[in-house]
C-alpha cells in the first residue's frame, strides 16, 4: 500500500530527549545502555521507525539526555499534527539482545508543549499494565517553515534554464550506431531525447525562453568563430558559436546548436574524458 505523501505545513522540527529513573537492566548493580525509536503508524496501519538506531545508545545511564536531532514534520507525522507518535526505549546489549524499556504514545501537539514527566509503560501488555518504567521528557523543541518546489512555483519563481553538452570522446563516434550522439533524420540521438524531454518540462519555469548552451570536451583544428582561432580541446564554449552571448531561443534553439555543430564537423570529440 502506497501512502499519500503530504507536503503542506512541512516543517523541520529540532527536538531533544531525556529521561530519568529508568530501571536497572544490567543487573542489580548494573544500569541501562538506552536508546530511542520514534515509530508512527502510515494510512494502512504499518508501524514504521523514522527516527533513531541501536547505534544512538548512551552507556551505563538511568538518567539518559540525547543529543538533539532534526526530522521533518512530513516524516514524523505526515504533516497530522494528531497522529500518534510511539518512542520507546531499549537497553542496548553487546550482544544484540536488545531489552525493550517502555514507551509512550504521543503526537506532534503535544511534543510542541515540550512535555515533562511522561510515564514509560509497556504497550500492548496485559501484565503489570499500571507499572512504569521511568518518565520520558522533551527537553527542547524547535520548528521551522520548509518550503517544497510547489511552493517556489506558487510564489512566482522564475527559473533560468541552462544545457551543457558533453563532446569528450566517452561518449563514442557520432558516426557509430552505438554512439549517443549518433542520429538520423528518424531516429534522434540519446542527448536529443534527452534535450526534448527534460527541456520541455524546464522551460515551463523560465519566463523569457532564451536559453545559455554550452559545450565541452570538443577539439578544434585552427576553426575561425567570430574572429578567433579556435585550436584543441575546449572544455567551455558557446555552442551557437557566437562569442559574445551563449543564449539561443527556445529548446528547439538548444537542440538546432547541438545538431548543427555536428552535423557541420565543426569540430572533432576529445578523449579521454577529463574531469577537472
Amino acid at each position: 500500500t502506497v501512502e499519500q505523501v503530504n507536503t503542506s505545513g512541512n516543517e523541520l522540527v529540532t527536538m531533544q530527549f531525556a529521561c530519568t529513573g529508568l530501571p536497572k537492566m544490567d543487573g542489580i548493580f548494573g544500569k541501562a545502555d538506552p536508546y530511542f525509536l520514534l515509530q508512527r503508524a502510515r494510512e494502512d496501519g504499518k508501524w514504521i521507525t523514522v527516527w533513531g538506531n541501536r547505534e544512538n545508545h548512551i552507556k551505563k545511564t538511568l538518567n539518559p539526555t540525547w543529543p538533539s536531532f532534526k526530522i521533518e514534520s512530513q516524516t514524523l507525522c505526515n504533516n497530522d499534527e494528531w497522529g500518534k507518535i510511539v518512542i520507546s526505549m531499549y537497553d542496548w546489549d553487546d550482544d544484540g539482545g536488545d531489552d525493550y524499556i517502555g514507551s509512550v504514545e504521543t503526537n506532534l501537539n503535544e511534543l510542541k508543549s515540550k512535555p515533562k514527566k511522561m510515564l514509560l509503560k509497556r504497550l500492548g501488555s496485559n501484565k503489570k499494565k499500571n507499572k512504569t518504567y521511568g518518565e520520558f521528557n522533551v527537553d527542547f523543541y524547535d520548528e521551522v517553515n520548509t518550503f517544497s518546489f510547489l511552493d517556489f512555483m506558487q510564489g512566482r519563481l522564475d527559473m533560468g534554464l541552462m544545457a551543457a553538452i558533453d563532446f569528450t570522446g566517452s561518449n563514442g563516434d557520432p558516426r557509430d550506431y552505438q554512439s549517443l550522439h549518433h542520429f538520423t533524420p528518424k531516429k534522434p540521438s540519446f542527448y536529443q531525447t534527452a534535450i526534448r524531454q527534460i527541456g520541455n518540462i524546464l522551460s515551463v519555469y523560465d519566463t523569457d525562453k532564451r536559453y545559455p548552451v554550452w559545450g565541452f570536451g570538443a577539439n578544434f583544428n585552427n576553426v575561425l568563430i567570430g574572429g578567433e582561432t579556435w585550436s584543441g580541446t575546449k572544455h567551455d564554449f558557446n555552442l551557437n558559436l557566437n562569442t559574445a552571448n551563449p543564449e539561443v531561443q527556445g529548446i528547439v534553439g538548444i537542440e538546432n546548436s547541438y545538431v548543427s555543430a555536428l552535423k557541420n564537423n565543426i569540430f572533432a570529440l576529445s578523449g579521454p574524458t577529463l574531469f577537472q
